[in-house]
């Protein structure tokens, strides 16, 4: 689910899905930045990526329902596991980072 048809302005373009993969590589990097401040200022590698992650897992449910191009469904429960398990590996990879910074420090 890369879209963003329900985003006010961004909606007006028929974005190509490699764009769309580009805004989500923006997000994802925002998301680093703020486990790498979160990480210098806490420690905890894997606690911080969890906490910094969750929320992603949870926009399943609006962003499923807030897309105007056909997506899966809220209650997709197949989906939803795709979804969440991405982002827990997604979380765990910023948690090995983390913890491979802490090692060189």
């Amino acid at each position: 689910m890369l879209n963003v048809d329900f985003i006010p302005y961004f909606n007006r373009v028929n974005w190509p899905e490699w764009v769309e993969f580009l805004f989500h590589l923006i997000i994802s990097y925002m998301i680093a930045a703020v486990f790498f401040i979160l990480h210098q200022q806490f420690g905890r590698p894997y606690t911080i990526a969890l906490i910094v992650t969750f929320p992603a897992v949870l926009l399943y449910f609006p962003l499923s329902i807030l897309a105007i191009k056909p997506t899966a469904l809220a209650n997709d429960m197949q989906a939803f596991f795709y979804w969440t398990a991405g982002h827990l590996l997604y979380a765990f990879v910023l948690g090995l980072y983390g913890q491979k910074e802490k090692r060189r420090a």
